[in-house]
């Protein structure tokens, strides 16, 4: 369990700066909205919408690190990964190229039916004739 924790929290740390980019942008976006004077810039060229942004994904990552049921899940959940047989290349892509020719037989089994029926459709609709 020890052996993930590495893991866990770099991983914590990642979604946290995905997550800090996303609140910085979102946070701009809404501010924006207001007008340029509800987003000024406050120092070093930095502007409110930045500090929120940033302040909020630090808080959910401090939090999701502190917080005992979160932290404890994401250790159970790398732990279990740790314990699956992951296949290697050459079953990978024998996998992949079954999925490829069974996916284009459907397709053209599909469309083959598909103008069977335009044809009885149109049959139909133009009076037989």
């Amino acid at each position: 369990m020890e052996s993930v924790a590495k893991y866990v929290s770099g991983a914590i740390l990642l979604l946290g700066v995905i997550l800090g980019w996303v609140l910085v942008r979102t946070t701009a976006l809404v501010l924006g909205s207001f007008g340029p004077a509800a987003d000024p810039i406050l120092f070093a060229g930095i502007q409110a919408s930045g500090v929120i942004g940033a302040g909020l994904a630090i808080g959910l990552v401090v939090y999701a690190m502190q917080n005992e049921r979160w932290y404890r899940g994401a250790t159970e959940v790398a732990v279990e990964l740790a314990k699956v047989t992951w296949p290697d290349k050459p079953d990978t892509l024998r996998s992949t190229r079954v999925v490829i020719v069974f996916s284009v037989i459907v397709s053209l089994f599909l469309a083959f039916f598909d103008l069977i029926w335009k044809a009885i459709t149109d049959t139909i609709l133009s009076g037989g004739a």
